[in-house]
């Protein structure tokens, strides 16, 4: 994939770009042991697991300073009140994760909010200083003044990421909500794809569109897919 683009960004390897993920609501613990040790094998970027998971997940790689640990705030509806998000960010931090990937309040946005949604996200970030933040938009709720509103949030906030959905609520990432976020965003602000990404070839078609971070449960799939076409 080194050679697939020409503006700058490469990468030897999908794992440097995945979150490999697990937050289905019936995992157990033994699925997430395996699951970081699945992550400890192929070396993603990130493992991001459901807030209960979080110590297990510290334990487990707090020697693999290369994978970062990722956990969920307001997933997967948004909808938590403000002090709720403000506390779970926080807790993620004092247990040491990395990164943040943030439910906007959907609902809110919608209802033209807009001054809450940003006061809330501000106040999110402010207390988490110490992590990357990826704000979730679930963009298939979203019309497209919708779209515009929550961009303008984030070039205003400068998060880490902007983040296309949570992979749950409703359908899957597309090439067009990459290539519209890339106009809408500040250049600073990275794009994180999420939703459907099963296999190298969507996942090749994300980063084209100007994609620098995957999240996906098929993380394993992918790289065994990508092994495969090296050898």
């Amino acid at each position: 994939m080194a050679g697939d683009r020409d503006d700058g960004f490469w990468i030897k390897s999908p794992a440097e770009i995945i979150d490999q993920t697990l937050l289905r609501p019936d995992a157990t613990l033994g699925q997430v042991k395996r699951f970081l040790a699945d992550a400890k094998t192929f070396k993603f970027h990130a493992v991001c697991v459901l807030p209960w998971f979080v110590p297990e997940a510290v334990g487990t790689l707090k020697h693999c300073s290369r994978i970062k640990i990722c956990t969920v705030v307001g997933f997967p509806l948004g909808g938590h009140s403000r002090f709720t998000k403000i506390f779970e960010a926080m807790e993620g931090a004092r247990q040491q994760v990395d990164e943040l990937d943030v439910v906007i309040n959907i609902g809110a946005l919608k209802s033209g909010e807009i001054r809450y949604v940003r006061e809330e996200l501000a106040e999110i970030m402010k207390n988490t200083t110490e992590c990357v933040h990826k704000i979730i938009l679930e963009m298939g709720f979203l019309e497209r003044r919708e779209i515009e509103a929550a961009a303008a949030i984030l070039n205003r906030l400068k998060p880490d990421f902007a983040k296309t959905s949570t992979g749950i609520n409703t359908r899957g990432v597309e090439t067009e909500d990459i290539t519209r976020l890339r106009a809408l965003l500040d250049p600073d602000i990275q794009i994180k794809a999420a939703g459907g990404i099963r296999n190298l070839e969507t996942l090749k078609k994300m980063v084209a569109a100007g994609a620098t971070r995957i999240g996906t449960s098929s993380g394993v799939k992918i790289m065994k897919e990508y092994l495969q076409d090296d050898i």
